[in-house]
């Protein structure tokens, strides 16, 4: 390994430099990296050094874009065994806050400095504080999935981890009390919104204030999990945007929460006109089996 100058005059009559690192890696395949400043020249020819007699270096001809290492990594999530939303969460991160700003970029340009200027960038974008996070922890697990396929030789997200946490910069999400009247409505705005709610709306934006349930624990609220005497929700699973019933994200998740009265009162009544689920499955004499009691079914009595 070395790293020696070249110069030359270009078109304009101007000289030029540059400094080129000259290797092999394990298989003893020659390769050349160019630099504008020699101490980054030095500074790859070490780690390439210590990267080659561990295996673990991938010269830029063997690895790819982002772009590339994305489409990749969503197909095998699509092959997994991974809920669907969050399959197409982890899509859309990708596709509209890792592919719009760095796609063009070879893996191996990822690196601690870089990341940081993507983060200015997301955030001179109007990112927010948590989709920022959120993106960087995508990024993360996609860059391992790179690594595990030979496409990279280092997690950069993790190598920045690592970094912050050694200086103690670790940026979290900025924590605030949600504000009344702007976070979320004011008690007289959700009595006029409830005053005004009939039908099937009225239990359903109810027990949303009341209980606190996420739209995912709502789909999946069954009556037989409300308790009337005991004046109980209990929270056992949840159904995603494709109505597929499953458990809840973790055993936290899984909770019993009491609820004021005037809630208890509102489910008893919904729950004689609400309509059941049609499974469309017919028993022995062809009438509908209709086993998920799901408290707030689709208006045509699906889940």
């Amino acid at each position: 390994m070395s790293v020696r100058s070249r110069t030359w005059t270009d078109a304009k009559g101007k000289a030029r430099k540059v400094f080129v690192a000259d290797y092999k890696d394990a298989a003893g395949k020659r390769h050349l990296k160019t630099f504008k400043r020699q101490k980054d020249a030095e500074a790859f020819e070490k780690q390439a050094a210590v990267d080659v007699r561990a295996g673990t270096h991938v010269a830029d001809s063997q690895t790819v874009t982002v772009t590339v290492a994305a489409e990749t990594w969503v197909a095998r999530l699509k092959q997994s065994d991974l809920r669907r939303s969050s399959i197409e969460d982890y899509e859309r991160t990708t596709r509209l806050h890792i592919v719009a700003f760095i796609g063009a970029l070879k893996l191996n340009a990822l690196n601690v400095p870089r990341l940081r200027a993507f983060e200015d960038e997301l955030r001179n974008a109007g990112r927010s504080t948590f989709t920022i996070r959120r993106t960087m922890l995508t990024l993360g697990v996609m860059l391992s999935d790179a690594q595990e396929s030979g496409l990279v030789a280092v997690n950069a997200v993790r190598d920045l981890s690592r970094s912050r946490k050694r200086t103690g910069k670790a940026q979290a999400p900025a924590k605030r009390r949600l504000k009344i009247g702007t976070d979320i409505p004011t008690p007289d705005e959700i009595k006029a919104l409830l005053a005004v709610l009939c039908d099937r709306w009225k239990p359903l934006i109810m027990t949303a204030v009341f209980s606190g349930l996420r739209a995912s624990e709502l789909r999946g609220l069954r009556h037989e999990d409300v308790d009337f005497s005991k004046e109980t929700i209990r929270v056992h699973q949840r159904a995603d945007r494709y109505c597929t019933i499953g458990d809840t994200k973790s055993v936290s998740g899984e909770r019993v929460l009491p609820v004021p009265p005037e809630l208890i009162n509102t489910l008893g009544e919904w729950r004689l006109r609400c309509p059941k689920v049609d499974t469309g499955k017919r028993d022995a004499d062809g009438n509908p089996v209709k086993v998920l009691d799901l408290v707030f079914p689709e208006r045509q009595g699906q889940a």
